[in-house]
């Protein structure tokens, strides 16, 4: 490997303490949850996989990025687990590329202006604060790493330019150093790669005897190669795991693979068209930017000489052109690396306007002024855009921790909406959530079921699923959200019923409503919310399909929020096991959810009883009551109601 670059200390230290800062700002906007449409799919969700799995991302696999990735992931899972949960820890990674990133711009920026470090102070947090930087140093994606590569690769061009004339040995190591760069982004996000034609104009216009450097220029191609080397990881992973490689057929993982490098899938989002110009470029980046530095970073470059120029300019030319073609794609993301180079070209355009005519002190400080007025416009304006973290709407794992919740078996099969399954992979395999079960579909719960295996479906799943009870199956109830595949009717009531929040013991009832019988009850209270679970059984098969009403209850009366009572409805086992199905004795768990909602959350009269009652449907919109109600009292209650029926609150002993 070449010669590590030297790097004078003192003239880090206030671009230390202001990356420092910027990482404060980092961290207290960090991306901390999923939105539903984030985890259905998109790069964000594939490369939170990606890094926690160590499969490879979207062609061409990213493969140095995802490795240095998964290395971070599991790091952090054990280091960083106190203060973190796992979705920060994968953005957090991205967080790091950003940091080092603004690191690079600013010594870039005290490399071309060393006699006014406070602009390359300005510039570095000017760029800190724009949304798309912010925000992809925030959320899991590569972009970055993008954004490190290309300014790194600058930021050597312009040290090696200045080594060259005083050290010939240590110029070659800059050299060099490009190179392996090079590769590295030939690894990664390969759009970076269009800097490199402008940078091998600069070295040369700098050094034309280099072009008859051979040897040198073998050792800058083996160290490019070397980072590529890192594809045959997306060819192993493909190769172990067939079923990442999505809907197709290959004949072998090398044909496979082959097609995966050539990114097909980009292909179609293509216009291959300069005309007509699209409505985004280049005025979406304009409005990033704000168009006084937009402008000012173009008039910039014209500052430098005429390598630099060539380099800044036929960058941005390579750019332009690409983000036509591909205008349709991402062309806002792989444009990134272009930001701050604009933000060095405004930088060298106030140096030259403070150069021009006498040293003013004044005209300084308004400069500076202004400068800061506008650094403070776009974090305040970017703030509330940038900031990912405590979004309201990121309630995409909610599903799946409300499976969880009802702590089902360790191992078991659980069948549920997409939402749900979605939600139910990702906090197994990436969240490391306890217990671990295993997502599965409708009739692969059933089929599993039928052989024996602990399996449930979800309540909001019930409606998509055929009659349980019809393909020899005995649902029933195991929370707020499952419901039990069970092969055989259950002949007994538990002693409690458990959360993953607790236990509640089971409270003896013996009551008849219509053709059940009502034998025992449980009740556990979270969060204004309270957890119902009844067991009824069937004396005989009963001729109809009833409706069960529970209700909370206040010292008799019915505890009400507003204008509505705090109850639900719903037929037994949430409309999964008609009682109709009920054999002579099963035993049949049912859960409810009673919820103590605004205006009544926090300010109404506690609990201390339930109501329950049954009936069925005669006809279009009229319902009968059939049995109850039946007053019970809740566990724990200061005092019994005095117009409970049946038993008096002891724990069930089963049978």
């Amino acid at each position: 490997m070449p010669r590590t670059p030297k790097i004078l200390s003192h003239r880090l230290v206030p671009g230390i303490v202001l990356v420092l800062a910027a990482l404060s700002l980092y961290l207290l906007t960090l991306d901390d949850g999923l939105r539903p449409d984030e985890l259905m799919g998109g790069d964000l969700i594939t490369h939170q996989y990606a890094q926690a799995q160590g499969r490879f991302a979207n062609a061409p696999g990213y493969p140095l990025y995802t490795m240095l990735g998964w290395l971070w992931f599991h790091l952090g899972r054990r280091i960083l687990a106190w203060a973190f949960n796992p979705v920060q820890i994968l953005s957090l990674y991205s967080t790091l590329w950003a940091v080092a990133a603004l690191l690079v711009l600013y010594l870039l920026l005290i490399e071309l202006l060393p006699h006014r470090r406070w602009l390359a102070l300005w510039g570095t947090a000017y760029y800190a604060v724009t949304y798309f930087f912010w925000y992809y140093a925030v959320t899991t994606e590569q972009y970055t790493s993008a954004v490190f590569q290309t300014l790194l690769l600058v930021w050597l061009a312009f040290r090696w330019r200045k080594k060259a004339p005083e050290s010939r040995e240590e110029a070659k190591s800059l050299l060099l150093w490009m190179a392996f760069v090079v590769g590295t982004c030939a690894a990664n996000l390969i759009t970076t790669l269009l800097i490199v034609p402008p940078l091998l104009a600069f070295v040369f216009i700098v050094d034309p005897k280099l072009r008859g450097e051979r040897r040198l220029a073998l050792k800058a191609a083996a160290l490019a190669a070397l980072p590529v080397l890192s594809y045959a990881y997306v060819y192993i992973r493909g190769a172990q795991h067939p079923e990442w490689r999505g809907q197709g057929s290959w004949p072998s993982t090398l044909a496979w693979f082959l097609e995966f490098l050539t990114a097909p899938q980009g292909r179609s989002e293509m216009s291959w068209t300069l005309w007509p110009p699209s409505e985004n470029y280049p005025w979406l980046a304009l409005r990033e930017l704000s168009w006084p530095v937009f402008v000012a970073g173009f008039l910039g470059w014209a500052l430098l000489d005429r390598p630099g120029r060539v380099l800044f300019y036929g960058t941005a030319a390579l750019y332009f052109a690409f983000c036509y073609v591909d205008r349709f794609g991402n062309w806002y993301q792989v444009i990134m690396p272009l930001y701050p180079l604009l933000i060095v070209g405004a930088t060298l355009a106030m140096d030259g306007l403070l150069r021009r005519g006498r040293p003013s002190r004044w005209r300084e400080l308004s400069a500076a002024a202004g400068l800061i007025a506008l650094l403070a416009w776009r974090f305040v304006s970017n703030y509330p855009i940038a900031d990912q973290s405590g979004r309201a709407d990121a309630t995409g794992l909610e599903p799946g921790w409300a499976i969880l919740a009802d702590a089902p078996p360790e191992g078991s099969c659980i069948a549920g909406t997409y939402e749900q399954n979605l939600a139910l992979q990702y906090l197994t395999e990436i969240w490391g959530a306890r217990p671990r079960v295993r997502p599965v579909s409708v009739d692969e719960a059933v089929a599993m079921a039928l052989e024996g295996h602990p399996c449930f479906i979800t309540r909001q799943a019930v409606a998509v699923a055929p009659a349980l009870h019809e393909l020899g199956l005995h649902p029933n109830g195991a929370g707020a959200t499952l419901i039990s595949l069970q092969r055989r009717p259950a002949g007994s009531v538990p002693e409690q019923v458990c959360t993953n929040r607790g236990c509640a013991a089971v409270q003896r009832a013996d009551a008849s409503l219509a053709e059940l019988r009502l034998l025992g009850y449980a009740a556990l209270e979270s969060s204004e919310v309270w957890k119902v679970t009844l067991f009824w059984q069937a004396v005989e098969r009963p001729t109809r399909d009833y409706v069960v009403s529970v209700r909370l209850t206040h010292r008799g009366g019915l505890l009400r929020c507003g204008e509505h009572t705090v109850q639900q409805d719903h037929p037994p086992v949430w409309g999964a096991y008609p009682t109709s199905a009920w054999e002579p004795g099963e035993v049949v768990r049912d859960d409810y959810i009673l919820a103590l909602l605004p205006p009544c959350e926090g300010s109404s009269p506690e609990p201390d009883g339930i109501q329950v009652l049954v009936y069925y449907f005669a006809g279009e919109g009229e319902f009968v009551n059939a049995g109850g109600p039946v007053h019970l009292p809740l566990p724990g209650a200061s005092a019994p109601n005095p117009q409970s029926k049946g038993g008096g609150g002891e724990p069930y002993a089963g049978g």
